[in-house]
């Protein structure tokens, strides 16, 4: 039977670069943005930078818990420092530490999973696939 299939496209919507630290409140732009996301039941992914996220105020964790929660929004390690060579020339071992740093902050202070991670300025090389694989990341 001939004819042409059709494939299902699949927008994936990526937020960079969440910082909550040092007692800041939560940007007035993130949470419009993520209250339109579970209103609208949209989903999206949004980045932490692990050193920007260390010492998060109690509505920092309840905000980042309630949207994992609410099955809309997922969490990405988005680097430690979020340089753009934080992924590209460094050492396996480093890159892996990033990632595992990262994951185990917001398993610890926001008590959310975190196997994602994508690169800060989507920069990368051979060895971000090889500390992909030791850091455990399911997905990057």
């Amino acid at each position: 039977m001939g004819g042409t299939q059709l494939m299902a496209q699949v927008a994936i919507l990526r937020f960079d670069d969440v910082t909550l630290d040092n007692g800041v409140s939560i940007n007035a732009a993130w949470k419009r943005l993520t209250d339109l996301l579970v209103a609208k039941g949209v989903n999206g992914a949004c980045g932490v930078i692990g050193a920007n996220c260390q010492t998060p105020n109690q509505a920092a964790k309840d905000w980042v818990k309630s949207l994992n929660d609410s099955g809309v929004v997922e969490w990405f390690g988005h680097g430690w420092v979020h340089k753009c060579d934080e992924f590209k020339g460094r050492s396996i071992q480093y890159q892996a530490a990033a990632m595992q740093e990262t994951a185990r902050l917001l398993r610890t202070k926001f008590n959310v999973p975190c196997d994602t991670g994508g690169a800060p300025c989507i920069e990368g090389d051979i060895q971000t696939g090889i500390a992909v694989y030791e850091a455990g990341v399911r997905t990057w």
